[in-house]
């Protein structure tokens, strides 16, 4: 018995759009990006070491310090603070892990925790709008 070939609107709910992922990490793009953090984050230092393939991030926890020389250290390559989480990333509908070092954004999320009306914030969504370009870069936390 021969039964008719199901087509794709099928076999797909309406709208059905594969998520683009771009990776497991979340970065700021320009405009809005929405996310909910899942878990709370590790704290850190990040730097930058000179490697075979270019230069690449190394990162400390809280606590831990840099060898003299193992990080590069100039106008261009600083130690950063970092704050390290799994999120919810609306935009690619995937897990990724997002790595906030701008300390406006720190800054934002930190007022946010400490204040009761909002507490922590693995219980509501965080949208941080990107706007400009290098050294005119600006982030704004809701």
């Amino acid at each position: 018995m021969h039964t008719q070939a199901k087509t794709h609107d099928d076999f797909f709910p309406d709208g059905y759009k594969r998520p683009e992922t771009g990776g497991s990490y979340m970065k700021f793009t320009q405009g809005e990006n929405r996310f909910r953090i899942l878990q709370k984050p590790i704290f850190g230092s990040v730097g930058w070491r000179e490697t075979s393939d270019g230069r690449r991030p190394l990162r400390k926890r809280m606590g831990e310090d840099f060898a003299p020389g193992e990080v590069i250290i100039d106008a261009k390559n600083k130690v950063r603070h970092f704050w390290m989480m799994p999120v919810w990333n609306y935009a690619a509908g995937a897990v990724q892990v997002m790595e906030i070092t701008q300390s406006t954004v720190q800054e934002a999320i930190e007022g946010l925790a400490k204040n009761p009306k909002w507490g922590t914030p693995l219980s509501y969504d965080i949208c941080v709008t990107k706007s400009g370009e290098g050294m005119d870069t600006s982030y704004a936390t809701m």
